[in-house]
């Protein structure tokens, strides 16, 4: 079930995907020059939320088990 997996996408194209196939997603930005910019396309293409560092990403897992 998509549904129950968590995608995390660095592109536009990415979230696209996984939000059509029925994936929660959640978009990155750390890798981007403009990663403010980058978010507000992120989250218009379907992710749920962006972050900006790796380190982030265990507490944002942690965070989505807990709400699945």
């Amino acid at each position: 079930d998509p549904a129950l997996c968590l995608a995390v996408e660095d592109s536009a194209t990415g979230v696209t995907a996984a939000a059509r196939a029925g994936c929660p997603v959640i978009g990155f930005t750390g890798t981007h020059h403009q990663p403010a910019a980058h978010a507000r396309r992120l989250r218009g293409a379907g992710a749920g939320m962006a972050f900006n560092a790796m380190a982030e990403l265990p507490a944002l897992v942690s965070s989505f088990l807990r709400h699945a």
